[in-house]
């Protein structure tokens, strides 16, 4: 019963999105154990999932500084900027982070 309470939760935050999604909330919440699970599994670490949404740039803003570094590591784009053109740079710099 407890694995089948798991899988529940687990389904309810992951069902109806995509892995790249995923991978952004990942960023967003500094998960860096499911960002290199997700990454593992064919996420794109470059995504843009959509209003600008991307892994770097939201754990960026959220100032995850250990998601940032892994994100990097694993082949995120620090140049890549959102459809105003700015970069996570400029983000960090917004934020303070």
């Amino acid at each position: 019963m407890r694995y089948l309470s798991m899988f529940l939760a687990l389904c309810i935050v992951s069902c109806g999105r995509s892995i790249d999604q995923q991978l952004d909330r990942a960023s967003q919440d500094g998960n860096v154990t499911e960002i290199k699970r997700l990454v593992a599994d064919g996420a794109d670490v470059n995504a843009n999932v959509g209003d600008d949404a991307m892994p770097l740039k939201g754990a960026v803003m959220n100032g995850h500084v250990d998601a940032v570094r892994a994100l990097i590591e694993l082949g995120a784009n620090v140049n890549q900027g959102d459809s105003r053109s700015n970069t996570p740079l400029y983000w960090a710099a917004v934020f303070r982070r």
